[in-house]
């Protein structure tokens, strides 16, 4: 299943709310229908942590969005704004 991914992107939100979170997104995009579908089907055994799931059709695209500490966006994005 995983080899039909043409690509994984993370990114982050733009606001960092009072309880020190950020809301991460991890863009799966795919290069066939069928392999969305398989995909779509198992995507609750690929991440353990509680989000938000939404498939973009048109785009092959399914994108998992959930929460984080803001530690670890500052920790990945250090440096990549130079």
């Amino acid at each position: 299943m995983c080899s039909d991914i043409m690509d994984t992107k993370i990114r982050y939100g733009n606001t960092i709310h009072s309880d020190n979170t950020i809301n991460k997104t991890i863009q799966y995009s795919f290069d066939s229908l069928g392999a969305l579908q398989l995909f779509w089907k198992e995507r609750k055994t690929i991440q353990e942590t509680e989000g938000s799931w939404t498939a973009n059709i048109s785009e092959l695209q399914i994108c998992f969005s959930y929460y984080v500490d803001s530690e670890e966006y500052f920790k990945n994005m250090v440096g990549e704004e130079e």
